[in-house]
């Protein structure tokens, strides 16, 4: 059967292949509100130079230092020698029992709690964290924001000079997990899988 007699079958069906649409929205959207956590987001920036040339107007060379080492931060931040310094200077305030004891398992946590990228064309670092605590989040943030600015050097290992530019922003909403791009996606799978019935019962 040609190509187009498919798409016609599937034009016939299209209560069948919605259906499956409507299904698999509902299924996964009550998965994913009953099952998944939800976690709210903490956001701030940091601007990262190194101490010769913070006196010193942007420039290309400058930026692109400055980006270079962002980009190791990224990865040191995701360290576990990272969340040691990011929980003592929290000074205990950091809920501990988030993160697992087993210290695999507690850099994964670490690592799906946090995400930091360097803007390009700037020496920005983004920083967000995610947490099913609102206050928990913003503190994580600021207090990874506070280690970098005061402890760069023993941080990293590089003489720099990295300044807060801007406060901790918390959603009002959970962010993680998106419930409407995962209904939209569900929906479209559940379409998808339809379609593929539809033609395989003809």
């Amino acid at each position: 059967m040609s190509q187009p007699s498919y798409a016609e079958h599937i034009k016939k069906q299209w209560k069948t292949v919605l259906l499956f649409g409507v299904i698999t929205f509902f299924l996964i959207t009550a998965f994913i509100i009953f099952f998944l956590p939800f976690e709210f987001r903490a956001d701030t920036q940091v601007f990262i130079m190194t101490r010769e040339t913070a006196g010193e107007a942007p420039s290309y060379a400058v930026v692109a230092t400055a980006e270079r080492l962002g980009e190791n931060i990224t990865h040191l931040i995701e360290t576990s020698r990272s969340l040691d310094y990011v929980m003592e200077a929290s000074g205990g305030k950091i809920d501990k029992n988030f993160f697992p004891e087993d210290p695999r398992k507690q850099l994964n946590k670490w690592k799906r709690s946090i995400q930091t990228a360097v803007v390009p064309g700037t020496g920005l670092l983004s920083i967000a964290v995610f947490h099913p605590q609102r206050d928990q989040a913003a503190l994580i943030a600021q207090t990874v924001a506070d280690v970098l600015a005061n402890h760069s050097r023993e941080y990293t290992g590089f003489d720099l000079e990295i300044r807060q530019v801007d406060a901790v922003f918390t959603s009002t909403l959970p962010a993680r997990p998106s419930i409407p791009l995962n209904a939209l996606l569900s929906f479209v799978l559940g379409c998808i899988i339809g379609s593929l019935y539809v033609v395989a019962e003809q």
